[in-house]
């Protein structure tokens, strides 16, 4: 089917260095939305007006807009579009209300003065962009898990090598020349181990699975 969880159980997780979140709330620096409590009394007092650009309709991105309206108890149509570039040219142009994207998509116009963050979908706050709260802090909801740069091995891969080069991995992700790369693209320089990755898998699989396949079901 669409939602294949489980092609990693024949292949051997061995760890990570980074992860991104999915959920970058953004709007436009001249909206009149200063920030989410604005956009969340907007969609009260005008019930079907509020709209979401964001990537394609059925994703993990898409499911993160739906969730955050509903712990917001407000209304958000979603316009699905082909990817973060014309995303982003749509909020710019005025289509539409907010956008949900990726934070490196998100940054240069932040930094720019163009647009502005207005809530997170990640444990804490990114230090490139300060300012933008949390869903935690926010009182969304639990955080949909990020996207993760893992390495993965195949099949009985055998446990000294996976904790060779595990090692090797959380040595890298300390390495200056990789946390400058991480600044420049906005990925959190985040080292999971194998057993650790395998909770965030599990979390996975039991909360956001379901969600997923409740929120777009198979055709």
């Amino acid at each position: 089917g669409t939602y294949d969880f489980r092609v990693w159980e024949k292949l051997t997780i061995i760890a990570q260095s980074g992860d991104m979140p999915y959920g970058f709330f953004e709007t436009r620096i001249d909206s009149p939305f200063k920030n989410w409590a604005d956009l969340v009394n907007f969609a009260k007092k005008n019930p079907g007006k509020l709209t979401c650009g964001g990537p394609g309709a059925g994703g993990v991105m898409n499911l993160n807009v739906i969730e955050a309206a509903k712990a917001a108890g407000i209304e958000v149509k979603y316009v699905p579009f082909a990817g973060g570039g014309p995303s982003g040219t749509a909020l710019l142009g005025g289509h539409v209300d907010f956008r949900v994207c990726l934070p490196p998509e998100a940054y240069p116009n932040v930094k720019a003065g163009k647009t502005r963050g207005l809530a997170i979908s990640y444990g804490k706050r990114l230090p490139e962009m300060p300012d933008v709260p949390t869903f935690k802090e926010l009182g969304l909801m639990e955080v949909i898990p990020p996207i993760s740069y893992d390495f993965w091995g195949p099949p009985n891969l055998p446990a000294n090598l996976v904790n060779q080069i595990s090692k090797a991995v959380e040595k890298a992700v300390k390495d200056p020349e990789y946390l400058e790369f991480c600044k420049r693209m906005v990925y959190q320089p985040v080292f999971k181990d194998a057993a650790m990755l395998k909770e965030d898998i599990k979390f996975f699989e039991e909360k956001v699975g379901p969600k997923l396949e409740a929120a777009f079901p198979k055709k």
